[in-house]
């Protein structure tokens, strides 16, 4: 009788026999059953969750690890995503209201969208899990997907491209000494002034793709970069695709070719997404619930669904017996 407590309230027990039932607050707190697939009987199997083919207890920790990594992957993606979504829909709405047009041509967006659906997400999802995920608390099923730091850095990330983006598109031409793109009379024509913004953002989304390794407010976000060599590799060859495109590809993703002096600007304001993150991992985040109660609702919701758990299990009757001797 083997009793493997993983984290409160998040629990598991191991069953090794047919006479093993958990004691009542084993059972209570248990959140995952698991049971022996060699040596285990047909009794301890059919009331498990998972089972060990292998009857090797290190197998829990490697089911830990990887159930721990697909769920952060997930998280990262989400984060990624809503991220590079949202400043889209913003830039294409805001830039329509000003200068009555997108300040993102169709083709580009089926660029942008193209490394945010699979270049990045193909990078983020496939990453090697370590043992310091074994060290993080374990997230609870009632627990929210998007936490209140991925919110954080969405939101923060969101109006820091959405500010650049605008600040490229009003002041762009005065600053960098370029002609203003933005459309006469309804007749858009190619410019540096909407290819640096094109650039920029492209440049800005990739740099963000670094940062949303780390969704816990790590501070070195390159830690571990070297062993993911997709992520790196996938991230250089979109990078160099992206400097083909605008330098070469003038008639199709309607760019104009841009100098030397204005890649050093788009590459500067790529890596202050960097900086930015940084920033933001400065500002605070509480980890409590909300004061109006919700702290009650949340334990009680907690305790309500352990309940229907044990109540579902097939030992759940047998801890309700009179006879049933605890101690044995």
């Amino acid at each position: 009788k083997i009793a493997l407590t993983i984290a409160n309230p998040i629990s598991a027990f191991l069953k090794a026999g047919a006479s093993f039932v958990p004691l009542p607050v084993t059972a209570t707190i248990s959140r995952i059953g698991f049971a022996m697939g060699i040596q285990g009987t047909d009794t301890a199997k059919q009331a498990s969750d998972i089972i060990l083919i292998d009857d090797n207890l290190n197998s829990i920790v490697k089911a830990i690890m990887w159930s721990r990594n697909i769920y952060d992957s997930i998280k990262k993606s989400l984060q990624f995503q809503l991220t590079v979504n949202i400043v889209v829909v913003l830039c294409a709405f805001i830039g329509a209201c000003i200068v009555r047009d997108s300040p993102l041509r169709g083709v580009q967006m089926l660029w942008i969208y193209l490394i945010m659906n699979i270049l990045a997400l193909l990078a983020l999802i496939i990453e090697v899990p370590t043992e310091e995920l074994l060290t993080c608390e374990p997230y609870r099923r009632i627990q929210p997907i998007i936490s209140r730091t991925m919110m954080k850095k969405i939101i923060g990330h969101t109006i820091y491209q959405l500010v650049v983006m605008l600040f490229i598109l009003l002041a762009g031409p005065k600053i960098f000494n370029i002609d203003d793109g933005r459309p006469v009379d309804s007749i858009f024509k190619p410019s540096q002034h909407f290819t640096m913004i094109f650039n920029v953002f492209v440049l800005m989304t990739l740099f963000n793709a670094i940062n949303c390794r780390k969704i816990h407010d790590e501070k070195n976000i390159f830690h571990g970069i070297s062993k993911n060599s997709i992520f790196y590799g996938i991230w250089i060859i979109t990078f160099i695709v992206q400097i083909v495109l605008v330098q070469y590809s003038s008639f199709i993703f309607s760019c104009v070719a841009l100098t030397f002096e204005q890649w050093i600007w788009c590459l500067l304001f790529g890596v202050s997404v960097l900086l930015w993150n940084q920033m933001l991992n400065l500002i605070p985040v509480t980890r409590n619930m909300p004061i109006l109660g919700a702290s009650n609702v949340y334990e009680l919701a907690l305790r309500g669904e352990l309940d229907r758990e044990e109540q579902s299990r097939p030992e759940a009757s047998l801890t309700k017996d009179k006879h049933f001797d605890h101690q044995e």
